[in-house]
């Protein structure tokens, strides 16, 4: 009888934890910025967030290293071997 309560009480805690977590305004924040929904991360930044120096600062450190992904990534043009193949042996004018 015990455990069943104890597990129901440990689901309602694990539901209410995730509830919270998802629907912090850090959270929201994030996932915005993640799905390239810029619009909704601002809204959510200027409504909820702005003006709290300790949220600020953690959308700060966030930012700070969504930039440092950015930076540090390299992209590859996915039609390069096309082109190459095309134009290799062609001179450039």
């Amino acid at each position: 009888m015990y455990i069943y309560l104890g597990i129901g009480l440990l689901a309602v805690i694990i539901a209410g934890t995730s509830f919270i977590l998802i629907n912090n305004p850090i959270s929201k924040f994030k996932s915005a910025v993640e799905g390239n929904k810029y619009v909704e991360a601002s809204s959510v930044y200027n409504q909820k967030i702005k003006g709290n120096l300790e949220e600020e600062k953690k959308v700060e450190d966030f930012i700070k290293l969504e930039l440092a992904k950015i930076a540090g990534s390299k992209w590859t043009n996915p039609y390069y071997q096309y082109w190459l193949e095309e134009y290799k042996e062609k001179p450039l004018h």
